[in-house]
């Protein structure tokens, strides 16, 4: 990804490596009016223009790669479909401040084990990808029994490019 800055705009390029999530035609116009409206409420709770901006490239790159920003009261979780179960598997949640699920804080990239049990079909996907997400500095473990690394404000812009070659490459290796 490829951010151009100018006065007052902030603009992203990106190169489509996979084909995103079919359009489901069932969805309604108010889900996605209301989609927009968490997002921007969201967004706009982040203080950190630096932080913020790294958080809306992550949005963008997740929505370019077929994967799902689920939107909740406290934040999103970023979620993948998988052909084990119904309900998508998440592998990140974006938090507000202040808030937590299972000890993922901020920005938590990684996969929740009980959950990853029910779709062997992508494990040692969603495992490298783990793994990956895990070695990239200045992430740091949760305490909890989740597989991920939590990425603070005063991380995250700085790391923004190790975050997506670890999205992109988990999409691409579902994808073969």
């Amino acid at each position: 990804m490829i951010q151009l800055t100018g006065a007052e705009l902030i603009a992203h390029a990106t190169q489509v490596v996979a084909a995103p999530a079919r359009w489901n035609a069932a969805r309604s116009t108010t889900e996605g009016a209301r989609k927009d409206v968490e997002e921007a409420e969201y967004l706009s709770s982040i203080g950190d223009p630096a932080y913020r901006d790294a958080v809306r490239s992550i949005i963008a790159r997740c929505e370019t790669l077929g994967i799902e920003v689920k939107w909740r009261s406290r934040g999103a979780a970023l979620r993948i479909d998988t052909p084990d179960r119904r309900q998508p598997l998440a592998i990140g949640w974006m938090l507000s401040e202040g808030s937590h699920w299972q000890a993922a804080r901020y920005v938590t990239l990684g996969v929740d084990p009980t959950s990853l049990a029910q779709t062997p079909s992508v494990a040692n996907a969603v495992l490298a990808y783990a793994e990956r997400v895990k070695s990239i500095p200045g992430g740091v473990a949760p305490k909890s029994a989740l597989n991920a690394a939590t990425f603070p404000p005063a991380v995250l812009p700085g790391v923004l490019g190790e975050v997506d070659g670890a999205l992109t490459a988990l999409v691409e290796q579902l994808g073969a």
